[in-house]
């Protein structure tokens, strides 16, 4: 076993991952059933974390589950508290955290009018996002992404220098 093998076992294509295709068709589902149904907080309405402005929403937000380098204990607790408080949180919220150019299926989906759920689109995103390494080629997707900038970054700063000289 190679290196490579040992750290990306994935032998698909980083650019065709089923489970985002899923986790896609998932959240429709989810829109479909979330516009049948009447969501009530188990928290009464005159609780102070139901009654919180939006702009502290949003700062504990950040703080239970970052934008970022996640973990999935993060995007559990932010499900629980989600669900406990019943707060609606944008879909300008959701979209703002998601990593579109990782999740480039997601540029489709505006085309498209589909009717989706982002809140469960994004917090089942971010579960796939922590999966273990090399499990379904996000890993190694990521890692293509990353080298692709890296090297695109030198060609340009090297194209430069050659049309200085």
């Amino acid at each position: 076993m190679t290196g490579s093998e040992q750290h990306f076992p994935y032998l698909g294509s980083p650019l065709v991952i089923p489970s985002i295709g899923l986790t896609i068709c998932s959240a429709k589902r989810a829109a479909a059933t979330r516009k049948a149904q009447t969501f009530s907080s188990p928290i009464p309405t005159s609780h102070p974390l139901v009654q919180l402005p939006l702009d502290i929403i949003l700062l504990i937000a950040d703080q239970i589950c970052p934008v970022k380098d996640h973990i999935t204990s993060d995007v559990v607790d932010f499900q629980n508290i989600i669900s406990a408080s019943g707060w609606l949180l944008s879909e300008g919220f959701w979209r703002q955290r998601m990593d579109e150019e990782i999740f480039f299926e997601l540029e489709d989906i505006p085309k498209a009018k589909a009717c989706i759920d982002w809140q469960a689109l994004q917090l089942l995103l971010m579960h796939l996002s922590v999966r273990k390494l090399g499990r379904d080629g996000l890993e190694l997707r990521r890692r293509l992404f990353e080298t692709s900038r890296e090297l695109v970054s030198l060609y340009v700063k090297r194209k430069a220098e050659e049309e200085e000289a």
